[in-house]
């Protein structure tokens, strides 16, 4: 207990309130404990399926888990709207300030190393990745997990691995990716898993490179709504379908970019002054200390769809502040806008870049979905957006497990209780 305090008194009151929480927990126990002797929880990550993409296509196996258990309106990501920081922030319930993942692509000056997503060493080295996500919770207090791709996996966390995992493999196969979970689920009772992971990247890729509402993008979302409805027959074939939870998530959304919508920093100050940029749907800058306000005071004001900020301005909303990986410039184009350079448009790409994520979390076009079904989940019923560091809390309950500290409320956990 001390040492959990010590733990947080750095981070001031919002620290002891979530010392406090995590401890409220832990003397009232899980929810639904003692409902479920052998808890079951998959979660699935469909990578940009936009909150309106129900709306677009044909998703008759989302629909069906839509309209039997709970849905929201939108899941809304945490900043920026990428895909490691909130892949991560909903299996630790941490904002990316907290977690260490604070996007795709970062520096951290005191290792003097760069992450990202092409450094698969770094990847996984357990040095990036702060908090407790809940396969490590699960194993932790004795359960068993299982991880078919996510964000994390592949590093030891504090000293702990999923029970089983494998290292990410672009190109395997929906099919195979589907065969190894229900193969997962149907082991013995002693063998099987009680948490489970699956990543889904089609609809992500697809959308970067024919645009947010392109109709390849479509067919995409009606590809991973069929891999779900592969994976609901298969546990309805195994007899294991009521009993077990679902719960299926989206990391972001997407929007349209185009050409026509950048902005070049070498229009405004030399670019080759910066140690390293971040740029895209955001813009983050490393530099000599002595050149940092020279850079910052020309890009202040430089271009009417991009802030800038120096690290210790960026607004409290976006929860981007106090961890040593954020870096001394940040900036925040409008939604569809693109921060580039002259070298970073000379770099090769397969496709020109027609759909992008990253922005503001609080805009709906880069909103995601959450759904939850099983036993414990309410049927047929609907909750308003939420931000996606509560979804940690709900996952710990349905395992019955006590939650690691976090940032999320109890808010989803409380809606569960109150719509049963």
């Amino acid at each position: 207990m001390k040492g959990l305090i010590s733990k947080f008194a750095g981070l001031g009151g919002k620290g002891m309130c979530l010392f406090l929480l995590a401890a409220t927990t832990v003397m009232t126990g899980s929810l639904f404990a003692e409902k479920m002797e052998k808890p079951t929880v998959l979660l699935i990550s469909l990578d940009a399926f936009r909150y309106d993409y129900f709306d677009k296509a044909d998703t008759p196996n989302l629909d069906r888990l839509r309209r039997e258990g709970l849905q929201a309106e939108s899941l809304i990501p945490v900043y920026p709207s990428n895909t490691f920081p909130n892949h991560y922030s909903i299996v630790t319930g941490l904002y990316p300030a907290h977690s260490g993942i604070i996007d795709n692509e970062m520096y951290d000056p005191v290792y003097g190393a760069y992450f990202d997503l092409g450094k698969r060493r770094e990847l996984a080295s357990s040095r990036w990745w702060h908090g407790e996500p809940v396969w490590v919770t699960a194993v932790k207090q004795g359960l068993k997990a299982n991880t078919l791709f996510w964000p994390g996996t592949e590093a030891e966390i504090n000293g702990y691995r999923p029970t089983q995992w494998l290292p990410y493999q672009h190109n395997m196969p929906y099919r195979e990716r589907v065969e190894i979970i229900l193969k997962w689920i149907d082991l013995p009772e002693d063998e099987r898993p009680n948490f489970l992971t699956l990543y889904l990247p089609e609809v992500n890729e697809v959308a970067h490179d024919a645009g947010a509402d392109a109709p390849e993008t479509y067919r995409a979302v009606e590809l991973v709504d069929r891999t779900i409805g592969e994976i609901i027959k298969g546990l309805e074939e195994q007899g294991v379908l009521k009993s077990t939870h679902i719960v299926v998530v989206s990391d972001h959304g997407m929007v349209d970019v185009d050409p026509e919508r950048q902005i070049n920093l070498d229009d405004y100050f030399d670019t080759s002054e910066a140690q390293w940029i971040r740029y895209g749907a955001q813009l983050g800058i490393w530099a000599p200390e002595k050149k940092i306000p020279r850079i910052l005071k020309k890009l202040r004001n430089a271009h009417p769809h991009l802030k800038v900020y120096a690290r210790d301005e960026i607004p409290q909303r976006f929860q981007l502040s106090g961890h040593i990986r954020i870096p001394p410039i940040v900036g925040i184009p409008d939604i569809g806008w693109e921060v580039v350079t002259k070298k970073a448009l000379k770099l090769p790409r397969d496709h020109p870049l027609r759909g992008d994520h990253g922005y503001d979390n609080e805009d709906p076009l880069m909103h995601g979905i959450f759904i939850a079904y099983g036993p414990e989940i309410p049927r047929g019923k609907k909750v308003g957006s939420f931000i996606n560091v509560e979804i940690y809390g709900l996952l710990c309950e349905l395992l019955g497990l006590q939650p690691a500290p976090n940032d999320g409320s109890g808010w989803l956990v409380e809606q569960v209780k109150k719509l049963r």
